[in-house]
C-alpha cells in the first residue's frame, strides 16, 4: 500500500504541477462547450464527489497493479486505473470551465467520520482499503477483488441516480458520462466475478 500511496500522490502532484497545458486545453474546449449549456449546483456537487471517487479508485487500483499475483488481475487493475484517471480529468475540466474549485482526496486527512474523510456513496471505508496492506499472494487477490465488487456497486448506485447525488444531475454531458461508466462498471463486476469463480474465491 505504501507504493500505491506514493504512486497515487505522485499522480495528484503531477496533475497539479506538470499537466497545465493539458488542463488548459481541456478547460478551453470545455469552456467553449459549456458556456451555452445550463448547469446548476447539483452538477457541481456531483462532479466534486466523482473526482474524489475516481481518485480513491485509482488508489485502490494502484495497489492491485503493484501487489496482485496474476496477470489478469493486474490488467484489470490497470484498466480501472486508466479509466478513472481519464474520468477525473473530465470532471476537473468541467469544474474549471464553470470557475468552480474542487478538492483532491489527498487534501483530506485519512480519518473516517467527523466530516474529515469522504463517506458518501461510492467511497470505500478507509479500514477496508487498509486491510489490503498486510496481504499478499492469493489472500491479497481475494480481498482485492471482493473490495472492487463492493466499490463498484457503491459507485453504480451513485451514478445511476439511486442516491440523491446521482438523481440530481442535470447537465447532459455529465449524465451521458455517468451512464456510460455505470454500464462499464456493471461489465467489470461480471469480469471480476468470473475471476473469483476461476480462482475459487467465492463471492
Amino acid at each position: 500500500m505504501a507504493f500505491a500511496l506514493v504512486a497515487f500522490y505522485w499522480i495528484v502532484q503531477r496533475e497539479k504541477t506538470t499537466s497545465n497545458k493539458s488542463e488548459q486545453s481541456n478547460a478551453h474546449i470545455a469552456d467553449k462547450q459549456e458556456k451555452s449549456v445550463e448547469h446548476d449546483y447539483q452538477d457541481v456537487d456531483f462532479a466534486k464527489k466523482m473526482i474524489l471517487v475516481d481518485q480513491q479508485t485509482m488508489q485502490i487500483a494502484a495497489t492491485g497493479i503493484q501487489k496482485a499475483s496474476g496477470v489478469q488481475i493486474k490488467d484489470l487493475a490497470t484498466k480501472i486505473f486508466q479509466d478513472s484517471e481519464a474520468d477525473s480529468r473530465k470532471y476537473i475540466a468541467w469544474l474549471k470551465a464553470w470557475d468552480e474549485s474542487y478538492l483532491n482526496l489527498s487534501d483530506f486527512p485519512e480519518m473516517e467520520g467527523h466530516d474529515m474523510y469522504p463517506t458518501f456513496s461510492g467511497m470505500m471505508p478507509l479500514g477496508e482499503v487498509r486491510q489490503l496492506d498486510g496481504l499478499s499472494g492469493a489472500d491479497f487477490d481475494k480481498a482485492f477483488l471482493a473490495l472492487l465488487v463492493k466499490h463498484h456497486e457503491g459507485v453504480i448506485e451513485l451514478q445511476t441516480g439511486k442516491t440523491s447525488e446521482g438523481s440530481a444531475v442535470k447537465y447532459t454531458e455529465m449524465i451521458v458520462l455517468r451512464e456510460e461508466n455505470a454500464q462499464k462498471q456493471i461489465e467489470q463486476i461480471e469480469q471480476i466475478k468470473q475471476l473469483q469463480e476461476e480462482k475459487s474465491f467465492g463471492s
